[in-house]
């Protein structure tokens, strides 16, 4: 047998030779099928590619599926029968309620180090299925998120459901992003730091509970936090990410709007017209995925026709390149203006995530498109744009490690793609809260996670930036 290694976390898995495919060929040709929708994506990937790849020719493949489709649906379903299982696995055990989100915990964490090409998969290419098919594995997902919701709210008795959902959105989108991301480390520790982050997330400690989890000690620098209540959310809609979002633009809903006297709004300079064109493209982006928005939808997101489209851009693929670009340069400038101040790691650390918090009340879709959709930029962009986000990276890396010196550089890495994950995610889920209010769950959940030590700073750091807003 020869080894593969695998995009992620530097772990390898088991290749067959070629001329000695093994007596199950569906296995097979799924197990190669996860490979290359994890490294091309579904659309860059032929069923002829994966029966060469299985070593096997194109009428054998279609003996075992009809279409690439069916691929795909099949390994979706198995990601989602492996999270059943678990889940029912849990059910039997009984416990606490702390004791039982705890483990659910874990083996989504584990579920998704083990077998992170799958999980990637499931979470990306679910919208490339017609309706017919992905509707079933959406219901299956639903299913699985309320489940969590459910969880957590028992758990945490003193969240709303509402306020629960949004945290397991975040949540999911933080283990799903460390998970499949280019950290370096080895799927233990990758796990473990999983946990960990989840924990202080979705299962905080009062500073008078000294009691780790029920089930496993946790480690030492986890130490007693508290993540403050703060404002009561009005009825976010949660969702499995990558799925659809109901907030518009990224922005999230700020209640109920007084009726205004209607006016013919004046008409849009062309630069505005092209930031608009961005902002919904990204939005379907988001919720449809590239591959599957067309020219025509995003004009009419923008009230224009599809050929009018194309006076502001040349086509999707520009149109593509200028979120990324767009996303990419309002990074580095969160990070150039921070790095201005003269002060210690932690406080330009703290600076950073709370300038990308209110950033993400209006660029989440943004964020979000240049985290998930880099393989669909055609290739000469691939490497430059990947440059500049590795270059962002390292800069956030730099102030995590000097900040939590317990973390090595390829935790740090990881919590960073987390951070950034668990930002987004917590906007786009489409909850219904007033900016304000987004905003301080936002940051708190950020920095609660980055500091687990410090949940008394995490709150004064809220409430001295909302000072701070407020005399500017």
């Amino acid at each position: 047998m020869s080894s593969l290694a695998m995009p992620g976390n530097g772990e390898t898995v088991a290749r067959p030779r070629r001329g000695r495919p093994p007596g199950n060929r569906r296995a097979l040709i799924l197990r190669e099928a996860t490979r290359l929708f994890y490294e091309r994506g579904f659309h860059g990937t032929s069923i002829s590619e994966i029966g060469a790849a299985a070593g096997v020719k194109g009428p054998t493949v279609y003996r075992h599926f009809p279409d690439k489709n069916a691929v795909l649906a099949a390994l979706i379903e198995e990601s989602a029968e492996r999270s059943e299982a678990e889940i029912a696995q849990i059910h039997r055990e009984g416990g606490t309620p702390r004791e039982l989100l705890e483990r659910l915990i874990r083996s989504q964490a584990r579920q998704a180090t083990d077998d992170g090409p799958l999980t990637a998969i499931a979470a990306r290419e679910l919208r490339s299925l017609s309706p017919e098919t992905s509707e079933p594995l959406l219901r299956r997902s639903r299913i699985n998120q309320e489940e969590w919701v459910s969880r957590v709210g028992q758990a945490r008795p003193e969240l709303s459901a509402d306020q629960a959902r949004t945290l397991v959105v975040g949540a999911k989108w933080l283990i799903f992003t460390i998970a499949t991301g280019r950290t370096g480390l080895d799927g233990d520790r990758l796990c473990h730091l999983i946990i960990d982050m989840t924990f202080d997330l979705l299962l905080p400690r009062h500073p008078h509970d000294t009691s780790g989890p029920a089930t496993e000690a946790r480690p030492s620098h986890q130490a007693d936090r508290r993540v403050s209540d703060g404002a009561d959310p009005a009825s976010p809609v949660g969702h499995v990410p990558p799925g659809p979002t109901s907030s518009v633009g990224g922005r999230a809903a700020t209640g109920p709007v007084p009726e205004r006297a209607a006016k013919t709004p004046a008409p849009l300079a062309s630069s505005e017209r092209r930031e608009l064109i961005i902002r919904e493209a990204a939005r379907l982006f988001v919720e449809r995925g590239y591959h599957a928005t067309g020219v025509d939808e995003i004009g009419g997101a923008v009230g224009i026709t599809g050929p009018a489209l194309y006076h502001h851009v040349k086509g999707k693929d520009e149109l593509l390149l200028a979120i990324m670009q767009a996303e990419a340069d309002r990074s580095e400038v969160e990070v150039a203006e921070v790095y201005t101040a003269d002060d210690s790691a932690r406080q330009l650390l703290k600076a950073l995530v709370g300038k990308r918090a209110r950033r993400a009340l209006t660029d989440a879709h943004l964020m979000a498109v240049g985290a998930r959709e880099l393989q669909s930029l055609p290739s000469r962009h691939q490497q430059p744009m990947l440059r500049r986000k590795r270059l962002n990276r390292e800069e956030w890396v730099h102030l995590v490690a000097e900040s939590r010196p317990d973390l090595r550089d390829p935790e740090a890495r990881a919590m960073v793609d987390g951070i950034k994950a668990l930002i987004f995610g917590l906007v786009i889920s489409g909850a219904e809260l007033h900016v304000d209010q987004m905003e301080a769950l936002v940051l708190e959940s950020a920095l609660a996670v980055l500091f687990p030590h410090g949940c008394g700073e995490v709150q004064r750091q809220i409430e001295i930036d909302h000072d701070l807003r407020g005399a500017g």
